[in-house]
């Protein structure tokens, strides 16, 4: 597995391990102006065509292909759910108990929201906020661990975290003034927001054991946190793995070694239980689900 190092160079550009996905997904293009009538009628065609081939891959969940049964995602396959975003960053709270809304809580996490709210638009990447369960490193403030540029900065403060706004999510680069370091390995988040929905916190917590479990045995020292909400309650339990910033839902106890093996071992994807990747649009993800399908199942 490739990982990525992030150096305090002035300029960074966006990382990710190496996945299973990179040879199906082309780099998000700039917005093209308005398209004829015809090209229209075939871009059409074209996101019905998939669409087709995503209610496809639901179907095969009942008897999956690659070993994961899931009726659930029959009736609403996980592919292409995964809201837009860019660049996520995780508080480090030490906690799993949030409130519903993790801004009510105040502090850091509420200061950083009410900031990046009206900068987002315009930001190179744009921002997600979400609270983590793993522990700050710092004697004071809150870590950051901010993806993809697998990043943790130590400390942050509302008195600081102005530094980190200004050059890291507008000049687009490592903040040197700030205490950081860089993740060398990956790490898997799941949702466990049990103050969000019961769903959540309910599949959340075993499914983060399960794959503490099964990461200790197949000697992968990689860190396993709960999450506030991410999006997707009906998805539960929810997986999102980092740098690489794919998403996965329907996660299951039972299924949690099969998606360990193929993902890091085997470097395949469990594709009924892909819900997209961080930086791809909803038209990028369903095209990138429907060509696995049209290379591997052609109808």
């Amino acid at each position: 597995l490739s990982l990525c190092v992030v150096t305090p160079t002035r300029h960074f550009s966006s990382c990710f391990v190496a996945s299973p996905l990179q040879n199906l997904i082309q780099p998000r293009q700039q917005q093209q102006p308005q398209q004829q009538q015809q090209q229209q009628q075939q871009q059409q065609q074209q996101q019905q065509q998939q669409q087709e081939l995503i209610q496809k891959l639901g179907a095969m969940c009942d008897e999956c292909h690659c070993g994961l049964r899931n009726p659930a995602a029959a009736a609403k396959p996980a592919a292409a759910s995964v809201s837009f975003f860019q660049r996520h960053v995780f508080f480090c709270t030490g906690t799993s108990s949030w409130s519903s809304s993790i801004e009510d809580d105040g502090g850091l996490i509420a200061d950083l929201a009410r900031r990046i709210k009206p900068l987002n638009p315009t930001l190179a990447k744009k921002v997600k906020l979400t609270a983590c369960s793993g522990p700050s490193r710092s004697d004071a403030g809150m870590d950051l661990l901010i993806f993809p540029d697998a990043v943790r900065y130590f400390g942050i403060t509302s008195a600081n975290v102005g530094d980190v706004i200004e050059e890291h999510f507008v000049n687009n680069r490592i903040c040197s003034s700030l205490p950081h370091e860089p993740l060398l390995a990956p790490y898997l988040f799941v949702c466990a927001h049990q103050e969000r929905d019961y769903r959540c916190g309910s599949k959340g917590p075993p499914v983060i054991d399960a794959l503490r479990r099964e990461l200790a045995t197949a000697g992968l020292p990689f860190t396993v946190c709960a999450t506030s909400h991410v999006g997707g309650h009906s998805y539960a339990g929810n997986v999102l793995i980092y740098p690489s910033g794919d998403w996965f839902g329907y996660v299951e106890v039972e299924n949690v070694p099969l998606l360990v093996n193929q993902y890091f071992v085997q470097k395949t994807v469990p594709w009924c239980l892909w819900r997209g990747r961080m930086g791809l649009d909803k038209q990028e993800q369903e095209a990138a689900a429907a060509q696995y399908l049209a290379n591997h199942h052609p109808r």
